[in-house]
C-alpha cells in the first residue's frame, strides 16, 4: 500500500453534514471548499491545489482496493507513461466479469498509441476513479472542462492520449456502485 500521498477532498458547495463529517478526520485530510461550481470545477481545484506529482479521482459511490496506488505507480514508472488505469468491477458483482476482459492483453498493457485505445468500437471502460495521472500534464491540458459535462472525463481522456503512452492492469483495483452516476442516455424520457 503507497504510503506517501495527500488526501484533499473539494466540498462543491454541499448542504448537508459533508462539514461535520469531515471535521472528525483532523488534519489528516485537506478540506478545500468553494460554491457549488459542479464536478469538473471541483476535481480543478483539486488538481491546482495538490502537491504531489500523480493525481488519482475517487468519486464518493466507489471504492478503492489497498493496492491501487502502489500498482500504478509501478504502471507510471514505465518510459513515457503519463497516465495508468485499473481494471474494475460493480461492488456486488459476483459473475467474475470485470470491465476489461474484452481486451486482449494479459497483465499489463503500455499503450503506446492511446488514442486508438480510447476511440476503439464498443468504448474503452476507463472510469476516472481508476486513473493515475501525472498532474504537470493535466494541468497543461487546463484540467477538465466543464462545457463537456457530463463526458468531461472522456474529453480530457481523449487530450491526454495526445501527450504521452497509457498503462493499463487487468488487476480489479475498483469497485463501484453500479449505475449511480452512470450516464443513461437510451433512457425512455431521459433528457440527454
Amino acid at each position: 500500500t503507497a504510503q506517501d500521498w495527500e488526501l484533499l477532498i473539494v466540498d462543491d458547495g454541499s448542504t448537508d453534514n459533508t462539514a461535520d463529517i469531515l471535521a472528525k478526520y483532523g488534519d489528516k485530510i485537506r478540506v478545500i471548499k468553494q460554491v457549488n461550481a459542479g464536478p469538473s470545477a471541483a476535481r480543478n481545484l483539486g488538481a491546482r491545489s495538490a502537491r504531489g506529482k500523480f493525481l488519482a479521482f475517487l468519486d464518493s459511490d466507489d471504492k478503492w482496493l489497498p493496492d491501487k496506488l502502489t500498482e500504478q505507480l509501478k504502471l507510471m514508472s514505465h518510459e513515457g507513461v503519463i497516465f495508468s488505469a485499473t481494471n474494475w468491477q460493480g461492488k456486488d458483482d459476483t459473475s467474475g466479469i470485470t470491465a476489461f476482459d474484452s481486451l486482449s492483453f494479459n497483465e499489463t498493457w503500455i499503450c503506446e498509441q492511446p488514442e486508438d485505445f480510447v476511440s476503439r468500437i464498443g468504448g474503452h471502460n476507463v472510469m476516472l476513479s481508476s486513473w493515475l495521472v501525472k498532474r504537470d500534464v493535466l494541468l497543461s491540458l487546463g484540467g477538465f472542462d466543464s462545457s463537456a459535462d457530463p463526458a468531461e472525463d472522456n474529453h480530457l481522456l481523449f487530450r491526454l492520449c495526445f501527450k504521452g503512452h497509457f498503462a493499463l492492469t487487468k488487476k480489479v483495483l475498483l469497485l463501484r456502485e453500479p449505475g449511480v452516476d452512470d450516464v443513461k442516455l437510451s433512457q425512455p424520457g431521459s433528457d440527454l
